[in-house]
């Protein structure tokens, strides 16, 4: 079953490609596990489990010994992927904590959905309060910052987020110097404010409450210029970058062909040839896209996957997953949350190709950031990039 890329529904089990009208819901199946081997070990007895189906399909033998089924309805589908901001400053007590309250408050103001907000500093230890005046600041705006604790900027945090805000340019140097790749997505919060106004946002610790005031008025003014380039940042972040060799052109063709049908938006990155060993520029493109935070997912089509997927895991940011059927393509999102998948022209037909990108898309990463996985695809990312 496809869903637009903004969808997907949490399921453990069989699933079912097909088809239905309105692409906010999705038929489903509740069944009832009796010790059924999942793909994670012995699912517990009576583990509820809700598992989209197709119109007129069961993916499921209702009369197995492994299934009962319960009930036949509909879901809400929630977003996938939120949009992550990360605010920094220096001790993450003065101004990025009141840019992480005031930009929360906005959206929340302006009813804009699927976007995370976090902030952190680069010279704190962490588990400190925001200063008296920055609480002060923010409450006269509706904003309670009392509750807020400081966080030290990591490498994992930084790789967490898609837009990073520094206030000063030794705090973007700081991003840098953590992970070299975040260049794209990292910018001073002045660039989103007035033209004559300073890039830097001064730090007010120190100073009076006025001061306080001032740096307060001055981050709105820059959050509110960043909330109207949300649009085209979700437009880019929501598009499907895909790219191929000479010998995939055509399943990508093909691909693009249905994921436009479908209404996904797709940018088509070109062809590489398929003699010349060093021209892998889809890869390039595809790779430092997705693995620089600028677009959620994206594609590459090789005449066997391998030496693409290969290429692309040496991008930072990028997990790369070879899948050449459902299955392995569900698993890569669920347990690994890839963000790039390869497929081989040779080993796939159309028809099974498209199965696959349908279900890779329209399935979810079903962890959080600190499963051990993806924790150690970081780690060993840190580690080995020359530091």
């Amino acid at each position: 079953m496809f869903y637009p890329p903004q969808f997907h529904v949490n399921f453990i089990g069989p699933r079912c490609i097909g088809s239905w009208p309105d692409p906010r819901y999705a038929p489903t199946r509740t069944v009832i596990h009796h010790g059924r081997k999942g793909r994670d070990g012995v699912q517990p007895q009576n583990c509820r489990t809700t598992i989209p189906v197709s119109q007129g399909n069961t993916p499921l033998n209702p009369s197995s010994s492994s299934f009962l089924v319960l009930a036949i309805g509909f879901v809400k589908i929630r977003t996938m992927n939120d949009l992550h901001v990360l605010i920094i400053c220096s001790g993450n007590s003065c101004r990025s904590p009141m840019a992480e309250g005031l930009l929360k408050k906005l959206l929340k103001d302006k009813n804009i959905p699927g976007v995370e907000v976090r902030s952190a500093g680069t010279m704190t230890g962490g588990g400190s309060p925001a200063t008296e005046f920055s609480i002060l600041a923010c409450r006269e705006a509706g904003i309670d910052l009392s509750s807020h604790r400081s966080t030290p900027i990591s490498h994992r945090l930084i790789s967490w987020a898609d837009i990073i805000l520094c206030m000063e340019n030794y705090h973007v140097a700081t991003v840098l110097n953590l992970l070299p790749s975040g260049s794209a997505r990292t910018h001073l919060i002045g660039e989103f404010g007035l033209p004559e106004d300073s890039l830097e946002i001064p730090d007010p610790v120190g100073l009076s409450l006025a001061h306080y005031r001032h740096c307060r008025d001055r981050l709105c003014e820059c959050l509110e210029g960043l909330v109207t380039h949300f649009p085209e940042i979700r437009d880019r972040w929501d598009t499907l970058f895909i790219g191929s060799d000479e010998a995939g052109l055509n399943l990508k063709k093909a691909l693009i062909a249905h994921l436009r049908k479908c209404g996904r938006k797709v940018q088509d990155c070109g062809v590489a040839g398929s003699i010349t060993a060093e021209d892998y520029g889809p890869v390039m493109d595809v790779g430092r896209t997705v693995g620089g935070h600028l677009a959620q997912f994206g594609i590459l089509v090789g005449i066997t996957g391998i030496g693409m997927s290969i290429a692309a895991n040496k991008i930072p940011g990028v997990r790369a997953a070879l899948c050449a059927d459902v299955d392995n393509a569900i698993l890569s999102r669920q347990l690994h949350n890839a963000n790039l998948l390869c497929l081989g022209a040779r080993s796939l037909a159309e028809n099974e190709a498209i199965r696959v990108v349908d279900a890779w898309l329209s399935t979810g990463y079903e962890d959080s950031e600190d499963n051990p996985r993806v924790v150690l695809f970081q780690k060993l990312e840190y580690q080995f990039m020359g530091r």
